[in-house]
């Protein structure tokens, strides 16, 4: 997932094999398959463009053939991540830091593997989060952490979030959801001040920023006309 514009330059190598990723803009993107080692390394592709000079006199027929051929391209690191080795599915976040680098978020565990109906709330600050939510329930989540959490008897999810500045808890955020009992919710809370957050006037409207996720569940298939019940009966 790009944590900003949609990626559709940038490739991993999975077994030896140079693949490339299209990730939407803070949309999951399709799943892909990785082998190999736990720091997973991200690349761009250049095709170098030719350097040499060219006289001062007309070139020659020969000079231009050569000059208008392409170079091969070349690969360039434009980030990493370490994945955890006791996962096997991960969600990553891919934040553009130009110029043409990526800062890489790892959250672990299967990104759709919790109770629909439900909310996963992640940390992505890089503090601790105290995080009271249902005015009731509380939980104090570390840098990459999560918890699946549920909403009140009206399907709300309130949560009012905390951080420990100044030898105190600074209250930085209230916010209200509704969850619907046929979708799953992720909660990513992070940093306000990155630029994909600012206001057109570069502002920061808060320090920390809430991006909500929400999958539906897929509807059962339904018989198409013309098809037989396959219960036998009519």
């Amino acid at each position: 997932m790009s944590w900003g514009d949609s990626i559709s330059d940038l490739y991993y190598k999975s077994g030896g094999t140079l693949k490339k990723i299209v990730a939407p803009a803070f949309e999951p993107s399709a799943s892909i398959q990785y082998t190999g080692p736990a720091e997973l390394v991200f690349y761009t592709r250049q095709v170098p463009t030719s350097a040499a000079a060219s006289d001062s006199s007309a070139e020659s027929s020969a000079e231009v053939s050569t000059r208008s051929k392409p170079g091969k391209a070349r690969e360039t690191e434009a980030g990493r991540v370490l994945l955890p080795t006791d996962e096997t599915r991960v969600t990553i976040l891919l934040a553009p830091t130009p110029p043409g680098h990526y800062q890489g978020f790892v959250i672990p565990g299967d990104p759709t593997k919790f109770p629909f109906g439900q909310a996963r709330l992640i940390n992505l600050y890089n503090q601790p989060l105290a995080i009271k939510f249902n005015r009731s329930g509380a939980v104090l989540l570390k840098p990459n952490e999560s918890k699946v959490v549920a909403p009140g008897a009206d399907s709300s999810l309130v949560i009012e979030v905390a951080a420990y500045k100044d030898d105190k808890w600074k209250r930085l955020l209230d916010n209200i959801f509704t969850l619907h009992e046929d979708e799953q919710a992720v909660v990513i809370l992070s940093s306000g001040d990155y630029k994909f957050f600012r206001t057109g006037d570069g502002d920061v409207e808060s320090e920390v920023h809430v991006t909500v996720l929400r999958q539906r569940k897929e509807k059962p298939a339904t018989d198409k006309p013309g098809t037989a019940n396959p219960s036998g009966t009519h």
